[in-house]
């Protein structure tokens, strides 16, 4: 793999905010390609519905063992994913790993207040439902 050439602003903030070895560990980070991501949209599909369009479609995935919703995908890019159907009816969202662990984390309980600050998107506010199922109040800050 090639490795890139990071701006020496960078390579001095990633400095200051982690220190020298730290930064020394993360640069390469920078090189490599990220994995496509996706979970259900379980108010729109569930699993066995999403592996078979998958396996139809010839597309390798791993399931995430920390997340019964979400997927690996091993052979597509994230653009290719959003060509098939089941994005554009919005039966998966693409998300990275990371995002995925708020609500696990958190785990809402019921008549629980939500507070989420993002996009006004229609999406995000299904997200927001999915994600918080037994909460009865969802507040979204938006910009």
């Amino acid at each position: 793999m090639e490795e890139r050439k990071l701006p020496n602003f960078l390579i001095a903030k990633l400095q200051q905010q982690y220190g020298k070895k730290l930064t020394e560990q993360i640069i390469p980070g920078y090189g490599q390609q990220r994995v496509t991501t996706f979970r259900v949209n379980t108010l729109k599909a569930n699993c066995e519905v999403i592996e078979e369009e998958l396996k139809k479609t010839n597309i390798q995935y791993e399931k995430v063992s920390w997340y019964d919703e979400a997927y690996i995908v091993k052979n597509v890019t994230e653009k290719e994913l959003q060509e098939l159907d089941i994005y554009e009816q919005g039966n998966i969202y693409l998300q990275s790993l990371s995002s995925m662990l708020p609500p696990l984390i958190l785990k809402p309980k019921p008549r629980s207040r939500y507070f989420r600050h993002g996009s006004s998107s229609t999406e995000e506010k299904q997200r927001s439902l999915q994600l918080f199922r037994t909460t009865r109040h969802i507040l979204l800050l938006v910009k």
